[in-house]
């Protein structure tokens, strides 16, 4: 006869079982819902470039993300404190809470031009490029100056300019060239004799009618005398009033 009593009294081993599985269930369940409600979401990064540093935080801030330290550059442009670039880009999405780096404008950066006239262009390249500037056209021209030795520069010494930027030299080819007499003073016949002389050509002719010197009289040339200009080269001279 079966004792009824007896066996119920004894362990089950599958309700044992049945038991630890279900609280096994329970506890991935719990762990899967706990994590999906702690889960990062991701949103929309705002575009804030061109905005000024204190609003494009703002936005940021408002929009879920932190702002990282600001790398500072100077722009040729944009005002002092304007987003030039953000980093991750704008519309993207990331998790809220992320940093977003900001490129912001430290303004205009600017250098005055030094004297180069007189150096050499190596010499001249080197004091302009440690003022921050780059060296653009360089062009000869006649001059009494050692062969080679800039002689000016677009824009000058002295000059303030907006970074970056570059300067222009002329430097001297030598004096092989034709001296520019100095015409001024002289009747345009005089001076018309002289240029042909030297193997020069009479340019144009400007009349001044409000002279109060001898008609004819030359009171200004181009180019001015002392310059250098190749054989054949136009001088032009302006007069006063009529021409004889």
């Amino acid at each position: 006869m079966t004792d009824w009593a007896a066996l119920a009294k004894r362990p089950l081993p599958w309700l044992g079982a049945l038991a630890g599985g279900f609280l096994i269930a329970f506890g991935a369940m719990w762990f899967w819902i706990g994590r999906g409600n702690d889960a990062t979401i991701d949103v929309k990064v705002p575009n804030v470039v061109g905005l000024k540093r204190e609003q494009a935080q703002s936005e940021l801030t408002t929009a879920g993300f932190t702002v990282k330290p600001a790398d500072m550059q100077y722009h040729p442009t944009a005002p002092e404190g304007t987003v030039l670039q953000q980093s991750p880009p704008p519309g993207t999405r990331a998790p809220q809470g992320l940093g977003v780096t900001l490129a912001v404008s430290a303004g205009q950066r600017r250098a005055m031009v030094p004297e180069v006239v007189g150096k050499s262009v190596d010499g001249a390249t080197a004091a302009l490029q440690a003022a921050g500037f780059d060296v653009g056209d360089v062009a000869e021209q006649p001059a009494g100056n050692a062969r080679g030795e800039v002689i000016f520069s677009t824009p000058t010494a002295g000059t303030s300019v907006v970074l970056p930027a570059t300067v222009a030299l002329i430097i001297s080819s030598g004096t092989s060239g034709i001296r520019v007499p100095d015409l001024t003073g002289r009747s345009l016949d005089d001076a018309r004799s002289t240029l042909a002389g030297l193997n020069l050509e009479l340019g144009v002719v400007v009349v001044d009618s409000a002279s109060a010197r001898a008609p004819g009289t030359v009171l200004q040339q181009i180019p001015p005398a002392g310059d250098f200009v190749a054989t054949g080269s136009a001088i032009s001279l302006t007069v006063a009033r009529r021409v004889p």
